[in-house]
């Protein structure tokens, strides 16, 4: 089918999808004329209120063809999609219309050339037990079918952060500009001095379009604010303007940072870093220390040992006792990259980094393990001898044979000294032979008991965990699917720890495939048209993106595949969404929370196999559509604007599935 996608008011091409294309798999093909080829071309489905329905897809240049100048993706094209919407970059004359034909495939179709594109991702997604093998294959098509975004930092740079003299111009001109504070830099030299980095430094500052004058680290030169910098890392001419800017429109904040990439030795900008917004658990890590920051010179005078050769301990000292004086809130993180760091910076010594952790732990009498390694591992403990109880509540049917194993794995191994596991049964009738026979396996640990809750309707996730949490003695229930086992023994010790800080109200687990790729490394909002997890088929050992997949970190939420809360706060929230049956629910529970003020922890420390993931790839599948349509449409409505702009993840960061780590094109925040 050929359609005519016309150029909309913001520059896209759109055109309408026939009904008769909808939920299917198609194969999407975009033409061009032989003189018009764009450096980036994405392509997405939405429905008729502009919300996303579907990933965006980017159309690889390297299969342009030659001939007819088609550019083609496979795509699914979700049911309550209305309009085909297509995004050029790279070309600043843009014609009035393209063509766009759409051509169904059978689901065979879609899987072998899938297959056929992409074997390397298809064999690894086999591997393993057989137990969720199909729900692994459709995760590894749902992100091979979305293409790669253009793995040309240089390009996105050219896109999105060429700084004009027209743009210059224009953010000189800010009606923001007399609100502009005075500016001072502290240059922090590291262990050397009259390095060519820290010439690199004051060269950069001396070149500033906003003026900034510098000093001796701990003397005070009377400005607003205090640019804490790091002999080698270098600012931009408009960063002080950019970032006085950002401080007049936020209302004059404690103190701000900002996104950073590194400068070869040869001037190229390379393994940008784009931070969220800040949060205690992941400041812990070091991480976010790193890149200018701007502090209020009154907060940073006040500080003992202001002075120092390390920048990042001290910008990490300043917010550390900030949040200990619950004035943290009044710092932000600035969407723009404002540091380029020479490749001749010293980095920070962790076991400095690490004593600076130690001691504000020690000032709010969390017990914790702190290893001194980079980045730095925070792992919070109970007290010995006054744990409290948890109760361990499994909604399961009692059938698979991997529930009595991965449940009386959980019994035997878990090193936590209180706890009792509650599995329920949910369903309409009895429990037949296959049922008992898994349920005496289960109950001949004295730690188990098995509960039947009697339903009227099918099973529903979230009534299942509701009754079950009903039926907890524990001050924590741990939410746990029953087809997950724990890797190691102390996983629930390492949960339970974050509860010493009583602004956690969740505390979630990092997840594995049975090959030993991740699973479920948290959820992003808005990450595939709607949430979806992160770092998925990542190696068990990898950092991933600036080590976010091996810190500890809050998020907006985690899989309640397995997770820690408060009994009274699950209570005091309402519990889960009953309406939400099966996807969400686990979703919506954590937005809850974190409206509530109570922080949702992603712990990577806490490590286990999930044999089948129960949650993902349902649009995807001829079942239960119009109750995921459903769903989609309460979390739209309800979640609308944490879905649009997700505090943990950065708008730099795309929100493609699969390549969340990438840069987006085009980032969604403006000047």
């Amino acid at each position: 089918m050929k359609l005519l996608a016309v150029l909309d008011d913001d520059d896209t091409f759109v055109a309408p999808i026939a009904e008769t294309l909808r939920g299917r798999w198609c194969r999407v093909s975009v033409a061009f004329t032989r003189h018009f080829r764009p450096s980036v071309v994405t392509i997405r489905s939405e429905s008729t209120d502009r919300d996303p329905d579907a990933d965006t897809h980017y159309l690889d240049p390297s299969r342009l063809s030659p001939i007819n100048g088609y550019r083609s993706a496979i795509a699914y094209i979700p049911d309550s999609a209305s309009t085909m919407r297509v995004a050029v970059f790279g070309y600043d004359d843009l014609i009035g219309s393209i063509d766009i034909r759409i051509f169904p495939l059978s689901k065979l179709n879609a899987g072998v050339r899938i297959s056929l594109q992409h074997p390397g991702r298809m064999l690894a997604a086999a591997k393993g037990e057989l137990n969720g093998l199909g729900r692994r294959v459709r995760a590894t098509m749902a992100i091979a079918t979305t293409g790669r975004p253009p793995g040309s930092y240089d390009l996105w740079i050219r896109l999105f952060d060429t700084w004009t003299d027209t743009r210059i111009a224009r953010l000189m001109a800010s009606g923001r500009r007399a609100q502009w504070p005075s500016i001072e830099a502290y240059v922090c030299p590291g262990d050397r001095v009259a390095t060519e980095a820290q010439a690199a430094t004051l060269t950069s500052l001396e070149r500033q379009i906003w003026p900034v004058t510098c000093h001796e680290p701990g003397t005070d030169g009377g400005a607003d604010y205090v640019a804490v910098v790091q002999a080698g890392e270098v600012i931009p001419p408009h960063g002080m303007a950019l970032l006085a800017d950002w401080i007049a429109m936020l209302d004059r904040p404690d103190a701000i940072y900002a996104d950073e990439d590194s400068l070869s030795e040869h001037g190229q900008r390379y393994a940008p870093i784009f931070k969220p917004q800040p949060n205690c658990t992941l400041m812990l890590s070091g991480t976010l220390a790193t890149g200018i920051w701007l502090i209020r010179r009154s907060l940073l005078a006040s500080l003992p040992g202001a002075g120092g050769q390390w920048a990042a301990a001290l910008r990490l000292e300043t917010w550390l006792r900030l949040h200990e004086r619950d004035g943290a809130r009044r710092t932000f993180r600035v969407p723009f990259i404002v540091t380029h760091r020479r490749d001749d910076c010293q980095p920070e010594p962790a076991a400095i980094m690490a004593r600076i952790v130690e001691a504000h732990l020690h000032r709010i009498s969390v017990h914790a393990r702190v290893n001194p390694t980079w980045p730095i591992a925070v792992q919070p403990l109970p007290t010995a001898g006054r744990e409290p109880h948890v109760t361990i509540v499994v909604p399961s049917a009692c059938r698979s044979s991997h529930v009595a194993k991965c449940l009386l794995s959980v019994a035997t191994t878990t090193s936590y000294p209180r706890f009792d596991i509650v599995v329920v049964l949910s369903q309409k009738t009895p429990a037949d032979t296959e049922q008992l026979k898994t349920i005496a396996a289960l109950e001949a640990n004295e730690r188990i008991r098995v509960v039947f809750h009697r339903t009227t309707a099918g099973f529903n996730y979230a009534v299942a965990n509701n009754f079950a949490v009903g039926m907890a003695t524990g001050s924590l229930v741990c939410l746990l699917n029953d087809d997950v086992e724990p890797i190691r023994p102390d996983w629930l010790i390492n949960m339970v720890g974050h509860f010493s800080d009583p602004c956690v109200g969740i505390v979630g687990a990092k997840l594995y495939y049975s090959n030993d790729q991740v699973q479920h490394g948290g959820v992003i909002l808005g990450l595939a048209g709607l949430c979806d997890h992160v770092n998925r088929f990542l190696p068990r050992s990898a950092p991933g993106y600036a080590s976010r997949a091996i810190v500890d970190q809050q998020l907006s939420a985690v899989t309640a595949a397995c997770l820690l809360t408060e009994r009274a706060l699950y209570a005091a929230v309402g519990g889960m969404d009953e309406r939400y049956a099966s996807a969400f629910n686990d979703v919506d529970f954590c937005l809850k929370v974190g409206a509530a003020g109570r922080s949702v922890i992603f712990s990577a420390q806490v490590e286990l196999y999930h044999y089948e993931s129960m949650s993902f790839g349902q649009h995807y599948t001829d079942a239960e559509v119009e109750r995921w349509a459903r769903d989609v449409a309460l979390m739209r409505d309800r979640w609308h604007d944490i879905v649009a702009i997700d505090p943990f993840h950065n708008p730099n960061l795309s929100l493609q599935r699969g390549h969340e780590w990438q840069p987006a094109y085009p980032p969604r925040l403006g000047e």
